[in-house]
């Protein structure tokens, strides 16, 4: 009864994250657990999609798509063919180092697991640029093992372990957000793990999120704040549409300060929603962008992101 509420909610609301679907529940009688929530999409094969005003909604995967406008907007399956579609091309930790030698530090890079597992790796460094792309937690394989968690907890302890010695974190990635607090695809998440990692993210990275579709032109600015001091006005554009140079990023996230320690430094033009926060922790300090860094147009504006966030550790 209750998965057949949830069908006949997503059907005539346009329900866009595991929050708003809880809230609904309840009012319909039905008080669940994100856990709950979390099988319940996954059992009835909800996906998030793109309406005709470009929002993202749940729909069932594997409905048939119906003549109407809802969907009209997005109904282009040949506009791409024959062309070349960039992919991910693994090379991103070669694009920020290059970023970090042009600004005057030098740089290595390893592996998530070889940064969780092996502790040598992070001794001496001053600080840490966490690349997380478009990285989101994905049902694997037929046991549908979960996958591609943002945050997995041997990360949380190591940046934690990391920030407590005073070390200095830049985060970036498109699902930053979303992958704590919501979801893309249909996964189960234990209500407990969900909870650590909201605190972790909150306490330790200094960030929350406000919206799992902070933009749809993809265009952000610096913001002056008390922490970080800059005159910066120009316009920065994130790639958000199918090319053949950069993977693209549809739906950046919006992220928000989650204490009275963070400041946002950045917002989308286009809705005011923050991109970005810098978070003054108890002896180290974090940078944490709703978007990836090497998804933004220019080069001299990746390169001016990571100036800024250099002279914030420094401060």
């Amino acid at each position: 009864a209750r998965q057949k509420e949830i069908l006949d909610l997503i059907r005539v609301n346009p329900v866009a994250n595991q929050d708003a679907l809880q809230v609904l529940l309840k009012e319909k009688g039905y008080p669940v657990t994100q856990a709950t929530i979390s099988r319940d999409i996954r059992e009835l094969n909800l996906i998030k999609k793109a309406d005709g005003s470009g929002n993202y909604r749940y729909v069932v995967a594997d409905a048939p798509l119906l003549h109407s406008d809802l969907f009209a907007g997005n109904i282009t399956a040949a506009d791409y063919a024959g062309n070349t579609v960039a992919g991910n091309t693994f090379d991103f930790p070669y694009i920020h180092g290059k970023l970090f030698l042009e600004a005057g530090l030098p740089f290595y890079s390893c592996s998530n697991e070889a940064f969780c597992s092996d502790s040598t790796f992070r001794s001496g460094a001053w600080s840490v640029d966490l690349i997380c792309g478009k990285q989101v937690t994905t049902s694997v394989g037929s046991g549908m093992k979960q996958s591609f968690e943002v945050f997995p907890a041997e990360m949380q302890e190591a940046l934690s372990v990391f920030a407590a010695e005073g070390g200095n974190i830049l985060v970036s990635g498109a699902y930053i957000g979303t992958d704590v607090w919501d979801s893309v695809y249909p996964v189960c998440k234990d209500s407990t793990s969900i909870e650590e990692t909201r605190k972790f993210v909150r306490n330790v990275l200094g960030y929350r999120l406000s919206s799992g579709s902070g933009s749809r032109k993809g265009k952000v600015r610096f913001i002056r704040n008390t922490l970080i001091d800059t005159d910066l006005t120009t316009t920065l554009e994130i790639v958000n549409e199918i090319n053949q140079d950069t993977y693209c990023v549809e739906s950046p996230d919006g992220i928000s300060p989650a204490t009275a320690k963070g400041k946002s430094i950045m917002r989308y033009t286009d809705t005011g929603i923050s991109a970005g926060i810098c978070h003054q922790g108890d002896g180290y300090k974090t940078v944490c962008l709703g978007f990836p860094i090497e998804a933004l147009r220019d080069e001299e504006d990746r390169g001016q992101i990571i100036k800024t966030t250099i002279e914030f550790f420094r401060k």
